[in-house]
């Protein structure tokens, strides 16, 4: 088999299976997709992929697979595009695909295109059940009756397992196993000289640190799930929070929800609730005590929101471990809590609270 026919046979086959989200809940396994719930399976698969794995043909030699794949879409909410290079033997090859979901069959429909060859259309159907895809394909145009390819492939949120036959005349000449894992790049929300990527702003930049005048400031862009660290200053008395699925108006602590930022060793704050300690999730969930640094040294925070899931890590201690679900059924009154995406904001009440070493890292929905 020629490095030409590796490489065609991978990109006919690797795009009919390349976009299935992980599992959801269902009792049947056959049961259509609705075009939301196809919406948000391609969704799952937006950012950029490494791919590698060994291909195996019958009587022939096994040779390293090694693709980087980006995911966009082409029309938002109806169909993705993708871009692929694939490494092999020292040369590259790009090619591009499309796909978009056929409601009323219930299937993907995948479209791919390399060089000067015919488009090549194949289709695959997601098992809702098994959290796996299965498609079929003939790597010809049009298809040969004579050869298929059968493709299955199991999803997890940052890693997926794909494992493709194809058969000839019912007999196996070619096989190939491969993992995919999805690139997620930490991002720097501060660039240390102004506020690019942030609104609202009542805060300054000081020496390459940002400093609060009062206000919120808030991301440009919404988040859903995501890790977020940060170094901050707290003066005598500081106080500050930071503002997670805020939808842009109101108070950060009951339209989205706010978590504290604060000297609470301060006289003034004696008489705290247990809520109202750094860290806490104000109202809802009070943090562990004892771990922030003395006043005027930096600390350095991380927060995971990942689903319901909130995490709070101070100076390498885990403070605040809350289950968003869970809270909504103690405090069914508190709008926030319900929200899974909206902006991150530093919500300053007057203190010249300092950050530093902003950065961000997506992390992937937890659906479908």
């Amino acid at each position: 088999m020629t490095f030409a026919m590796k490489t065609k046979l991978i990109i006919a086959t690797f795009l009919a299976s390349i976009c299935f989200a992980q599992g959801k809940e269902a009792t049947d396994p056959d049961k259509k997709l609705t075009l939301e719930e196809a919406v948000e399976v391609m969704a799952h698969d937006i950012g950029w992929w490494e791919t590698k794995g060994k291909g195996m043909p019958v009587g022939g030699q096994p040779f390293a697979i090694e693709i980087t794949k980006q995911v966009r879409w082409k029309e938002e909410g109806k169909s993705v595009e993708y871009e692929f290079i694939i490494n092999q033997y020292g040369e590259e090859i790009s090619y591009f695909g499309h796909q978009e979901y056929d409601a009323a069959k219930g299937i993907f429909i995948y479209r791919s295109k390399w060089g000067e060859e015919p488009e090549t259309t194949s289709h695959g159907r997601y098992d809702p059940v098994t959290r796996t895809s299965h498609a079929e394909t003939a790597p010809t145009t049009p298809p040969s009756p004579k050869r298929v390819s059968t493709i299955t492939k199991r999803v997890g949120n940052d890693q997926t397992h794909q494992t493709l036959r194809v058969f000839q005349d019912d007999q196996l000449i070619y096989s190939h196993e491969i993992v995919s894992t999805r690139k997620r790049p930490v991002v720097s929300l501060f660039n240390g000289k102004d506020l690019t990527g942030w609104k609202n702003a009542k805060y300054i930049v000081e020496d390459g640190v940002l400093v609060c005048k009062g206000g919120n400031l808030v991301t440009e862009k919404q988040y859903t799930n995501y890790i977020f660290e940060f170094d901050f200053l707290l003066p005598p008395g500081g106080n500050n929070g930071l503002g997670i699925h805020y939808p842009g108006s109101g108070d950060a602590a009951y339209s989205g929800m706010e978590l504290q930022i604060l000297d609470n060793s301060h006289p003034r704050y004696a008489k705290l609730k247990d809520y109202q300690f750094h860290g806490s999730l104000y109202t809802l969930q009070a943090a562990k005590r004892g771990h922030l640094k003395p006043v005027g040294e930096w600390n350095h925070e991380k927060v995971t929101v990942d689903g319901p899931l909130v995490k709070v890590e101070l100076n390498g201690v885990v403070i605040l471990e809350a289950n968003l679900d869970e809270l909504n059924k103690q405090k069914p009154k508190h709008k926030g809590a319900k929200r899974r995406s909206g902006h991150i904001c530093f919500a300053g009440h007057g203190a010249p609270v300092k950050f530093k070493n902003i950065t961000i890292k997506e992390l992937p929905s937890k659906k479908p």
